[in-house]
This record gives structure tokens, sequence and C-alpha cells, in this order.
């Protein structure tokens, strides 16, 4: 159902957060400073 994909789309926001080691700081700059540019 629809509560599924939304579940699983909140999955790899989060974990996309708190991942600074994938080599992507731009993203935590980013939320926090302009979160409507995503």
């Amino acid at each position: 159902g629809p509560g599924s994909l939304a579940r699983v789309r909140l999955v790899p926001k989060k974990a996309k957060r708190p991942a600074p080691h994938q080599g992507r700081p731009s993203l935590e700059t980013t939320a926090p400073s302009g979160g409507a540019k995503h």
C-alpha cells in the first residue's frame, strides 16, 4: 500500500543525514541551511 512507500522513503532520508562519511557533507550543510532546496 501507500504506507509502505512512505516508510521506505523516510528510511533513506534519515540515513542520508547522519552519513557524512558517505562523501556527502553538502547535504548536511544544505539541510539546515536550505531545507527548501531538497
